[in-house]
This record gives C-alpha cells, structure tokens and sequence, in this order.
C-alpha cells in the first residue's frame, strides 16, 4: 500500500478521514443538496461544538463547501466533486459489507446499521 510522508498507510488515513463519528452522516445526508447546520443538527443529533469542528475538518479536507446566507446569516453546506466521491465510496463500503441487509455472514439477523435507513434530512 502507498504510504504517506509520515509513514503511515494512505488509504488507511483516508478511511479514518470518513469514519470519524458524524462524519459519513454528514456526507450522506449532503450527498441529496445542500443543507444548512440546524438540518444538519437534527439529521445527525451532533451538538453545535461537535457539527461545527467536524464540518470544519471536512472542509478543509476537501469534501464540502460552505457559504454564509447574507441575508439570514446561516450557513448552507453542500458536497464538492471529492464529497460526491466520498459518499460513492461509503455507499460501496455499505454494500460490500452487507451492511443494510439486516444479516451478518451466517445469514442470522443483526440489528439495523444507523446507515441503513436514517432520515437524510432530505424531503
């Protein structure tokens, strides 16, 4: 696997990138439009500290953007072009890992996975 220049696994850095907590949320919920932080709030339940820090670090790493409405003064998030392959790739990693059939490998039933049906925030 490549590595990066503080040694570590490339991929492996990347992964740890979307699976922080909220974080694949954040990016599902944005893969339908663009959506402002209170949506954001109540679709992910994250407090105003937690959504504000990691919808920072999304941003900086690329996968979203933000504008701040003149008129109301809120912010309006939406996904850029590594977002929407972002979520392509949380999707496969749903489906490769049978995540929303509601079964583990022997076929015995699981509990649902919160990926699996959450309220996107979308209409």
């Amino acid at each position: 696997m490549p590595k990066g220049e503080n040694g570590r696994c490339t991929v492996e850095e990347k992964l740890t990138l979307l699976g922080g907590r909220f974080r694949a949320e954040i990016l599902k919920a944005l893969g339908a439009g663009e959506i402002h932080f209170n949506e954001l709030r109540r679709v992910t339940g994250a407090s105003a500290h937690t959504l504000t820090r990691t919808l920072r670090l999304l941003e900086q790493a690329g996968f979203l953007t933000s504008q701040r409405e003149a008129r109301w003064g809120r912010n309006l998030y939406a996904l850029t072009a590594k977002g929407h392959e972002a979520v392509a790739i949380i999707d496969q990693l749903v489906q490769t890992f049978d995540l929303s059939a509601g079964a583990d490998a022997t076929g015995q039933g699981r509990p649902p996975h919160p990926l699996d049906e959450r309220d996107w925030g979308v209409k």
